[in-house]
């Protein structure tokens, strides 16, 4: 969005619309193209950590008050961290949030079905579309996990259910029987472009959606924010993404102060104006991210589908009838 749009729209939220909770900084998988446990993964998440039931029990207490929701995974395997996330995701269903998760699916067992059935979405992470492939790009048992699938999708209350699709060479070639078998299954397809890395920074591998001339205001920081598990609150995806980086911004730490203070503190709100005003001094990691023309789309029907775009991702959702 342009900078008038962004001082207009997003300045005046009181609260993230959506918190991402990382239990942990661990994934039981090693998938090559993992921009977090891949070859070129940050020290951060090479030395194992997990959250502490003090800093569960504040974003319990705290989220509820302004009704935002919660996502887990995407960077760690939420899964891997059984009781923490039975009990924080439990918490904030009870209490009336909405909870996401993403997982790769290898580690759903039957006592976890009533949990996940009961979240409001759910995204599978797949990535092929036969054992092979699958062995290939992520190393595991495909058959387990699709069976996995079935059996959280069958009484799955929630809604939507997706399973999602880093586009690479090694899998491309499936791509398309994968979209056309999962959206007859599932609620969404997504596929991602592949983020290709170096030792200092990356780019987006065939971009689904140009970028757009002008650059645009990244909304990601006036939108959603981010919990480590030692309670730090960070800025976005990019700042976990450069956590070997003397330079990223942590806004505060949650055992300190309560994450609305920090979400409307003088440092979140410094960062923020650096962003709309392009100054680079102060908001100098985001001036090299590709990502913030994620938040530019466009969308179209097809045969049924909702189709949306943006330069990182394709998504596909099934229209009701």
């Amino acid at each position: 969005m342009s900078r008038e749009q962004a001082k207009r729209v997003l300045y005046h939220r009181d609260f993230p619309l959506s918190v991402n909770i990382l239990l942990g900084n661990f994934c039981n998988l090693s998938c090559p193209a993992c921009p977090y446990h891949g070859s070129y993964a940050p020290s951060y998440f090479r030395q194992f950590d997990k959250m502490s039931d003090e800093v569960i029990d504040r974003l319990v207490d705290e989220l509820p008050h302004y009704q935002t929701n919660a996502k887990f995974g995407g960077f760690e395997e939420p899964l891997a961290f059984k009781a923490g996330f039975k009990r924080i995701t439990t918490a904030l269903r009870d209490k009336g949030l909405g909870v996401h998760v993403t997982t790769n699916g290898t580690l759903i067992t039957d006592d976890l079905l009533h949990t996940l059935q009961n979240l409001s979405t759910m995204y599978v992470s797949l990535d092929a579309h036969s054992i092979a492939t699958y062995k290939t790009v992520r190393g595991a048992d495909f058959n387990k996990v699709v069976a996995n699938i079935e059996k959280v999708r069958q009484g799955f209350k929630g809604v939507k259910f997706g399973v999602s699709f880093i586009r690479q060479p090694k899998n491309e070639h499936e791509m398309q029987v994968f979209k056309d078998h999962w959206i007859t299954k599932a609620d969404m397809v997504i596929i991602y472009a592949l983020l290709e890395f170096n030792k200092h920074d990356y780019k987006i591998d065939r971009p689904f959606l140009a970028s757009p001339k002008e650059r645009i205001v990244c909304s990601s920081p006036f939108l959603e924010t981010y919990v480590l598990p030692n309670g730090d609150v960070s800025l976005c995806c990019e700042t976990l993404l450069l956590t070997d980086r003397d330079s990223v911004p942590i806004m505060g730490n949650i055992k300190e102060r309560s994450l609305h203070e920090i979400w409307n503190g003088e440092q979140y709100r410094a960062y923020r104006d650096a962003l709309v005003d392009e100054n680079w001094k102060i908001a100098a990691i985001c001036q090299q991210c590709p990502l913030w023309a994620a938040s530019y789309y466009e969308t179209h029907n097809e045969n049924g589908v909702k189709v949306t775009h943006n330069p990182t991702t394709e998504v596909l959702e099934r229209i009701a009838n």
